[in-house]
């Protein structure tokens, strides 16, 4: 295997090792080249050699600092040279220092401008009279544009550009047009004449080929689209040469990746602009069946589409939605407003257009808004509020019965933000004026619930306030009011973005919609009580009188049977009532009767009660039983109907319609250096926040502060705070306080709020700002406020109960309940509804997701309690055979329990890496990531999980905190030498050495040349292989007879044989003194293990080490019991539980009035007695471990079955492995918190660790590798290479991507998380490449394969590069 890192080095990275000359001598050298080039007379050779001389001066980037003058005067050599017509070579050199000098000294850039070289450089390219130095003047003039775009502008550089473009070759091609892009950045009122010409050949060049070319391309028509949006003519033109067809096809063939999302994002801004001017252009745009293209996009931004796992790109839903608005008349209208009616008759013309957008766009539109911030909803409403009042009125009917608008509309009445209730209620009114018949559609869904809501609570105080958003209209950035979103084209020259919307408008609003409508005398006040509703009230409240006659702890059978009858009937009403409303569900009462079912009445709005759950244990497990019967089909019965899955659908719904989560959406302005006052005083990147001191009113013993506006980084601390204020409010201070002044503190307030003296600036802003309820929009406004800062001495306060509140305060979820099955899985007291919304259905809420996570706990653990009531079943002589505590069980898929609203939103936060990173996110991320994590998808907790991976605790955070926090990737790296043969010793000395868990580890091999990714990703897959050897005595195996240590030669070099991942091996509390010493290694080596298992987590690095899941839960923190072994022992696991049914059996014969007699039990394991089978009180296959010190108990019987069992369940899961366990744990925790894995299940931890591996299909390899450098796609190489990885056994698989990538496996997300993304190129060889070998770059996931000249001879030569490739890093 070859590690090419060093192929990776630019191509003059070597020349920056030469040692450099002394500033002086390279002044000198400077100084004479400069003269003899401004020599008058000089001959040719003479230039030649000293243009020669100052390209390497340049290149090597050993240019002294020059003075202005001397800057002049070589541009002014340099432009003179250009034109140097005697000498093609003289001019070809001239211009190369210029592109040069432009690197080297980026302000020399102004002079060549100043000279005219620009011109002269756009006369070369007009002129073209040698290519070479045509090609030079491209490159040039593309560094000059950089720097200076309107002066080529002015020169005529686009056209100089664009008329011969397709004469150059292709990275010239790509050259030229990029600076066109730079040139169109800065576009004058009036410069449309000068890129008038340029239209046509850049709408060409969308057709070609090459992404490049029309990326570029695409920008440039993006920027003259958003600068000249104004210039009717640009607009026409556009539309005369084709560019809403080229660019409609781009988007609907593209997902965006090849040409990046803003490029993207920018072409469907593109149509907006030409949508809001020309009606003709909404006219192409129809006949080019916008609506299907725009349905496209949407849908991958649909996440209630459980297979998407990429993070939605808000800023292209909000593009969407623009251009959505655009294509309708706006709402408001002026008298003489020609384009409203010229865009009115579009619609009348194509009465199919809207047609479409009913059936292709609102549906997706629906679930795409579905947890989305405050600015899409309020543009998603407004185009419904278009579409509606458009449509023809029979057309409003379908829109009603075949989409989700009603509940859609209901859930935007319930948000805390009075522009989104006004245009929901907006909507609601056009429906019920142009459809009466929608007012059942409305009752049924709820809307006359949020109404009524609306009228008890009034206007959300904060919404105002916090609704706006910044968006840029032509060149002005304008802070714009929701009140505009949507209707952008008619308002944009007559306001100034403030917002119109009166205090009491909604509150009226609502109030006329409710006595007009919903009026409580009217016909249609009384429906608010539909059938479906009544009947499963009727059930509920039985089930609730049932209950409540036998709420005790003791299970009464009858009452049980009479429970389950109830219970089943109401799943059966459930399943007939497919059109019942989200509304309808909530108000059934059947989550409230469901939760005190299965908790036993103790479940009691919101909370538990104040009983202790432990004494109704028995009686809660026997419900949950009786539960995973009647909603799990067992083997035999129909699994396609499982009414578990069809309860948690509409649990998920009704949470959708009922959370009202804020989110805080960072809008975070470019970054700038910025002087920040505190703490240390010096320049940041971070932006700053802006602080004004105030003394408080009354205080006497502080001075005024006096001072001006200070800047503070926001990881400035309270103590920095006080830090710097202290010495300027105590100085010159009456003296009149006794003491001394040193011992004084102060008490800082920030809008009447104690500042959280644990707690950094930004998140005391942030959650400060977030106590209001609204989503939080982190814009300018945000970073631009001044926060006033309030002081006072501090005096130490009177300790009282009721003063325990600090701004930042977060409130423990309780789980303090003594049975390890509740405490890991049913604890979830204290989930009040501080993360809920502020209406009454924050109980309710709470209901849904309470009875969320018990069944998403039952049915994960439906096989633990199902295998629990079969044993009880035996030992009660209900079932014959030992062979029926088999079960099979078919469990809901854990994508079935996931919220796509809720992951949406988390993944909005996630878009802000500071606040994540410090963990200041809305305190309903960390709270429902705590108690119902499988609310999120797997993806989104893996994205949640590795961007606090790094991150320290709150209490440590400093103003030290990385300041590049916006690429949370580039942490610092810590090199280490490993020794191949030696990984466990250089292992343990690398995790000695301090500060490890601050940094990425990267590893080389003593004698090797090899660094990077791929030599780093091989040490996690040696050290895996490593810690499965049956030397180091740390897992049980298979086969555990052949380390009994009877006399058995042991191979200690070999793997251990687990085939159901491994499990810590057993080991006694009492040891010989050899063993003694051979156990303290054990545990050195799981302490180890635990530092390289969360060092591979924290740095996204794959294990090749198989864990069993019984392992796993360990790690998570959870208890086993005998039904875990079954999963790392099968027959071990099978024998127990049916040993374990015996000791029940008898156990329940002698509490009853029989007489227990020997021959009960004759044969009673599988036709014979226990004392047959010839057991003792020793651990099965280790002999040495002695399960009872009483010599009278080593032979097993059926008197003493219950305590062999005990013992070994004991040693095998508990007593036996609980030290090497908790030497893994503190292994974990020197690196990060191992609490922090509890959001994953054992098989997402799984998943997380040690990668995956799936079916290598075409497409997916096709769509997920890259041919580069004589590949195509198309090449037959690459057909034949495609053939062979298909073809591929799992060990060759396995095998081929050790070889190339450093790891067997791939991470999660497959192929398509790989990173770098696998490249395939072609090898030049010599005149024989069926000789030669594949070779690698495992740092860029990089192989080159020779053109072999057939298949079998590249199959044969592959597989011997992977087999002779492993186990060195060399350069080939």
């Amino acid at each position: 295997m070859d590690s090419e890192e060093s192929e990776q080095t630019p191509p003059d990275s070597s020349r920056n090792n030469q040692p450099s000359a002394s500033a002086a001598s390279r002044h000198q050298k400077f100084e004479k080249i400069l003269a003899s080039l401004g020599a008058e007379g000089a001959e040719e050779s003479t230039l030649l050699a000293e243009l020669r001389a100052l390209c390497d001066l340049l290149s090597f980037n050993e240019l002294p600092r020059i003075s202005n003058d001397q800057s002049d005067t070589l541009a002014v050599v340099l432009v003179a040279l250009a034109n140097y017509e005697v000498s093609p070579l003289v001019m070809l050199l001239s211009v190369r220092a210029m592109t040069y000098i432009c690197d080297a000294a980026p302000d020399s850039a102004q002079f060549l401008v100043n000279q005219r070289a620009v011109g002269a450089l756009c006369a070369k390219l007009g002129a073209i009279e040698y290519l070479d130095v045509a090609e030079q003047c491209v490159q040039a003039l593309q560094k000059i544009s950089y720097y200076h775009p309107q002066a080529c502008l002015e020169e005529g550089a686009v056209m100089a550009f664009l008329s011969y473009i397709d004469f150059f070759t292709l990275s010239t091609q790509r050259v030229a047009v990029s600076a066109v892009a730079n040139i169109c950045s800065k576009i004058p009122s009036s410069g449309y004449n000068k890129l008038k010409e340029a239209v046509p050949v850049l709408c060409n060049l969308l057709q070609y080929e090459d992404q490049m070319l029309v990326k570029n391309a695409a920008i440039c028509l993006t920027r003259m689209v958003k600068q000249l949006n104004d210039c009717s003519d640009l607009l026409d033109d556009l539309c005369k040469h084709g560019v809403i067809h080229q660019v409609t096809h781009l988007l609907s063939s593209l997902d965006g990746t090849a040409l990046g999302q803003s490029v993207f994002n920018g072409l469907i801004g593109l149509l907006s602009g030409l949508a809001s001017k020309k009606a003709s252009a909404i006219t192409t745009l129809v006949e080019f069946n916008i609506s299907n293209t725009l349905k496209h996009i949407l849908s991958s931004n649909d996440f209630s589409n459980s297979t998407h796992s990429h993070m939605r790109d808000d800023l292209q839903v909000s593009e969407v939605l623009k251009l959505l608005n655009m294509l309708l008349p706006p709402l408001q209208r002026n008298n003489d407003d020609r384009l409203h009616l010229d865009k009115s008759k579009v619609i009348s013309d194509h009465p199919e257009f809207l047609q479409q957008l009913e059936t292709d766009i609102l549906p997706s539109l629906l679930e795409v808004a579905s947890g989305a911030n405050s600015s899409i909803c309020c543009s998603c409403l407004s185009f419904i509020n278009k579409l509606v009042l458009f449509s023809r009125s029979d057309r409003l009917l379908p829109i009603i019965e075949n989409t989700k608008i009603s509940s859609f509309l209901a859930g935007m009445c319930s948000q805390n933000d009075a522009h989104i209730q006004m245009t929901a209620l907006r909507v609601v009114e056009v429906f019920l004026q142009r459809l009466p018949p929608s007012l059942n559609a409305f009752m049924k869904e709820g809307v006359i619930y949020a109404i009524d809501a609306i009228l008890k609570h009034g206007t959300p105080k904060s919404s105002k306030a916090s609704s706006s958003s910044k968006r840029k209209y032509g060149t002005r950035d304008v802070q714009r009011c929701l009140c505009y979103n949507g209707d952008l084209d008619s308002s944009l020259s007559s306001t100034t973005g403030s917002c119109v919307l009166e205090d009491d408008s909604v509150y009226k609003l609502a109030r006329h919609l409710r006595a007009g409508y919903f009026a409580k005398g009217s016909k249609h006040g009384k429906r608010g009580l539909t059938k479906m509703i009544q009947k499963l009230r009727s059930l509920s409240q039985e089930l609730t009188d049932t209950l409540n006659t036998s709420m005790n702890n003791v299970i009464c059978d009858t009452k049980e049977e009479q429970l389950s009858q109830i219970l089943g009937q109401t799943m059966v009403e459930l399943h007939k009532y497919k059109s019942m409303s989200t509304f309808e569900f909530v108000e059934s009462g059947v989550v409230q009767s469901f939760l005190n079912y299965l908790l036993n009445g103790q479940y009691l709005d919101g909370k538990l009660g104040v009983g202790d759950l432990s004494n109704h244990f028995h009686v809660i497990i026997k419900r949950f039983e009786m539960f995973a019967k009647c909603f799990l089909p067992n083997a035999g019965q129909n699994q396609e109907n499982q009414h578990l899955a069809l309860l948690v659908q509409r649990l998920l719904s009704s949470l959708h319609s009922l959370e009202n989560n804020p989110v805080i959406m960072n809008d975070t302005p470019e970054t700038i250096k910025t002087y920040a006052t505190i703490p240390t005083g010096r320049d940041t990147l971070n932006p700053c926040f802006l602080l004004c001191f105030v003394r408080e009113e009354g205080e006497t013993t502080l001075c005024e502060y006096g001072g001006e506006t200070v800047t503070a980084e926001p990881f400035s601390s309270v103590g920095d705070l006080e830090k710097y204020l202290w010495p300027k409010i105590s100085d010159n201070c009456v003296e009149s306080s006794s003491g001394s002044t040193e011992n004084q503190k102060l008490r800082l307030f920030l809008d009447g709020q104690q500042l959280n003296t644990s707690m950094t600036l930004y998140q005391l802003i942030v959650q400060l700002q977030m106590k209001a309820g609204a989503d939080l929009i982190k814009g300018p406004r945000f970073w631009n406020k001044i926060y006033k800062i309030t002081y006072r001495a501090h005096v130490q306060p009177l300790l009282s109960n009721g003063d325990a509140s600090h701004l930042g305060s977060i409130h423990d979820v309780e789980r303090s309940y003594p049975e390890q099955f509740l405490l890991n899985e049913t604890g979830f007291s204290g989930m009040v509804s501080e993360f809920l919304c502020d209406f009454e259905d924050s109980i309710k809420t709470c209901g849904v997701v309470s009875l969320l996570k018990l069944l998403e706990s039952l049915n994960r653990y439906a096989f633990h309690l199902m295998s629990q009531a079969q044993c009880r079943a035996f030992a009660g002589e209900k079932t014959v055979t030992l062979n029926d505590l088999r079960i099979t069980i078919y469990p809901v898929p854990q994508t079935e329990f996931v919220s796509h609203k809720l992951t949406s939103k988390l993944q909005q936060q996630m878009k802000d890496p500071l606040a994540v990173f410090i963990g200041c996110v809305p305190s309903w991320c960390d709270q429902l990531l705590a108690v119902v994590p499988f609310l999120f998808s797997f993806e989104t907790r893996c994205q949640y999980f590795h961007m606090r991976a790094y991150s320290s605790s709150l209490s440590t955070i400093t103003s030290s905190a990385p300041p590049n926090y916006r690429t949370l990737s580039s942490f610092p790296k810590r090199r280490f030498q490993i020794t191949r043969g030696r990984i466990l010793d250089s292992a343990v000395k690398v995790f000695d050495h301090q500060g490890i868990t601050e940094a990425i580890l990267e590893v080389a091999y003593h004698g090797e040349v090899g660094t990077g990714l791929g030599p780093t990703m091989e040490f996690y897959t040696l050290i895996s292989h490593e810690f499965q050897k049956v030397g180091l005595g740390m897992w049980r195996s298979d086969f555990s007879s052949s380390t009994s240590g009877r006399g058995l030669k042991v191979d200690n070099s070999a793997s251990v044989l687990a085939l159901h991942g491994h499990f810590p091996r057993p080991w006694a509390f009492r040891l010989s003194t050899s063993d003694e010493a051979r156990f303290s290694e054990v545990i050195k080596k799981y302490t180890l293990l635990g530092n390289v298992v969360a060092k591979a987590l924290q740095d996204r690095r794959v294990l090749d080490l198989p864990l069993s899941m019984a392992f796993y839960k360990l790690i998570l923190g959870k208890e086993l019991n005998v039904y875990d072994i079954h999963s790392f022992d099968p027959e071990l696991g099978r024998t127990l539980v049916e040993f374990q049914s015996i000791v029940e059996r008898k156990r329940l014969l002698e509490s009853s009035s029989k007489r227990i007699t020997r021959s009960m039990f004759e044969s009673c394991f599988r036709d014979v007695r226990i004392e047959d089978l010839c057991l003792d009180f020793s651990l099965p296959g280790y002999p040495d471990y002695t399960l009872a010190e009483n010599a009278d108990c080593e032979e097993v019987t059926i008197y003493n079955l219950d305590e062999y069992v005990s013992f070994l369940v004991d040693a095998t899961i508990r007593n036996g492995i609980s030290r090497q366990v908790e030497a893994f744990k503190s292994g974990f925790n020197q690196v990060f918190p191992i609490q922090r894995l509890q959001i994953f299940t054992e098989e997402e931890l799984e998943h997380l660790l040690c990668g995956e591996l799936f079916a290598w299909d075409s497409n997916v390899l096709l769509n997920n590798i890259k041919f580069d450098h004589g590949y195509t796609a198309s090449s037959p190489q690459i057909t034949n290479f495609m053939e062979i990885i298909q073809g591929f056994e799992n060990s060759q698989q396995r095998s081929f991507l050790q070889f190339v990538t450093g790891a067997p496996k791939f991470p999660v997300g497959g192929l398509a998380a790989l990173n770098p993304k696998l490249t395939v190129v072609r090898k030049h060889c010599n005149n024989q490449p069926d000789w030669d070998l594949p070779s690698v770059m495992t740092c860029a996931n990089y192989l080159k394969l020779p053109p072999y000249s057939c298949k079998e001879i590249m199959k044969e030569r592959l597989l011997l590069a992977i087999s002779e490739g492993q186990g060195s890093f060399h350069l080939s």
